[in-house]
C-alpha cells in the first residue's frame, strides 16, 4: 500500500542510501521547508517540494498504460513557469500497480490513489475527493502537455474570472496515420463547436479544467455512464446555462498508438458503450450528438486539417469510416435497449 512520507528537509535518515539515489532531489526541494516522498515498501515513487498551496490539482486516471503515463508525467515535469500544482494519479486497478513503475521526478507533490477497476468516471471522482487545490485539471494518461500549457491555462483562468469551466485545445500527433486522423478529427470538431464569444459546445475530459466553485452538486462525473461521462457533464452544464471557455493556446496532444483497425474498432466499441450516457443526456433534455449527415457536411473542414496529397485523402477516409462506425454503434445500442425494454414488458 502506498503511503505519504513527510520528513524535515535535510533529515533523510529514514531513507536508505538506494532510496536517496532514486529520489534525485532537484532545486525545488532544496528551496522548500519539507522533503516529501511517496513510497511503496522501500521504493521511492516521487520526491517533491511542499512549500506552497497548489493552484491546480492535476488528476490523471490510468488503467494499464504505464508507458503512456510516464510520458504524460514527463511532459508535466517539463512545464515552463507553471503555477503551484499537485499531481494525483488514480490507478483504476491496473494489472501492474503504478507504484511498481520507475519513478518520474516532477517539481510537484505527487500522490497515487489505487482502487479496484471501477471505470474512468469513478477514478476521476476519487481524484477529486483527495485533491486540495481550488482548481481541478483532468488529463488522460495518454496525453502529453505542451511545455507552456499550465502557464497559459493559469493566465486564462485568472483573466476570465466569471468562467468556471475550461476546455483546453486537444490535438493528435503526426507519428502515425491514426495519429494524423485523430488530429484531423479533433481540430475540425473543435473548430465546428466553437462559439463566437470564445466558448465551445464540446467537452473532452482528456484536457479539461473546472473551478471547485463551478462544480455541480454531487459527484463531478456521473458513474452511470462508463463511457461518455464528459458529454453528460456538458449536458448538465448547458442546462445550467454554462459552456466551457476555450483555451486555444493551452494544448495537449492525444497520443494514439493503434493500428487503423484498432483505432476504428475502439470507436465502434466506445459508441456502443455510450448507450447509458445518451439515455442520461436525453433525460436532461439537451441534445449534443451531431447526426451523421452533419458530420459528412464537415468533410471540407477535415481536409483543412489533413496533410496534403494521398496521405490527406487516406486520413480523411479513416475519419469518415470512424464516423460511420460511431453511427452504427449508436444504432446498435438503441436497438439493444429497445429489445431489452420489450423483453421486460413481455416477462411475466
Amino acid at each position: 500500500m502506498a503511503q505519504l512520507l513527510t520528513l524535515p528537509c535535510g533529515d533523510r535518515s529514514a531513507l536508505s542510501e538506494s532510496d536517496k539515489a532514486t529520489t534525485r532531489l532537484g532545486a525545488a526541494c532544496k528551496r522548500s521547508h519539507t522533503f516529501c516522498a511517496l513510497i511503496s515498501g522501500s521504493k521511492v515513487l516521487a520526491a517533491f517540494s511542499h512549500n506552497a498551496t497548489p493552484y491546480l490539482s492535476i488528476i490523471i486516471p490510468v488503467y494499464n498504460r504505464p508507458t503512456a503515463l510516464e510520458c504524460c508525467l514527463r511532459s508535466i515535469a517539463a512545464q515552463v513557469e507553471p503555477p503551484a500544482a499537485e499531481i494525483i494519479v488514480v490507478d483504476d486497478g491496473s494489472d501492474t500497480p503504478c507504484t511498481a513503475q520507475q519513478p518520474v521526478e516532477t517539481p510537484f507533490p505527487t500522490r497515487v490513489v489505487r482502487q479496484g477497476h471501477s471505470g474512468i468516471p469513478t477514478a476521476r471522482n476519487a481524484g477529486v475527493r483527495v485533491a486540495t487545490a481550488p482548481n481541478l485539471l483532468f488529463i488522460d494518461s495518454d496525453c502529453v502537455l505542451d511545455r507552456n500549457c499550465l502557464r497559459r491555462l493559469e493566465a486564462t483562468m485568472s483573466r476570465l474570472t466569471v468562467d468556471t469551466v475550461f476546455q483546453l485545445r486537444i490535438e493528435g500527433t503526426s507519428s502515425s496515420i491514426t495519429g494524423l486522423a485523430e488530429h484531423c478529427r479533433l481540430c475540425s470538431l473543435q473548430a465546428r463547436k466553437l462559439t463566437t464569444d470564445g466558448h465551445i459546445r464540446w467537452l473532452d475530459t482528456a484536457a479539461f479544467a473546472i473551478r471547485r466553485t463551478g462544480c455541480l452538486p454531487g459527484e463531478v462525473f456521473d458513474t452511470r455512464a462508463s463511457r461518455g461521462s464528459d458529454s453528460v457533464l456538458l449536458a448538465r452544464l448547458m442546462q445550467d446555462n454554462r459552456l466551457p471557455a476555450y483555451v486555444s493556446d493551452a494544448y495537449v496532444q492525444h497520443c494514439v498508438c493503434l493500428s487503423i483497425a484498432g483505432y476504428l474498432a475502439k470507436a465502434l466499441r466506445s459508441s456502443v458503450a455510450e448507450s447509458a450516457s445518451r439515455d442520461i443526456i436525453q433525460a436532461v433534455g439537451t441534445p449534443l450528438t451531431s447526426p451523421l449527415s452533419a458530420r459528412l457536411r464537415s468533410i471540407p473542414d477535415l481536409f483543412a486539417y489533413a496533410p496534403a496529397k494521398r496521405t490527406g485523402v487516406a486520413v480523411v477516409c479513416i475519419v469518415l469510416v470512424r464516423y460511420a462506425l460511431q453511427a452504427a454503434g449508436e444504432l446498435l445500442s438503441r436497438r439493444g435497449s429497445t429489445f431489452s425494454r420489450d423483453r421486460g414488458r413481455l416477462s411475466p
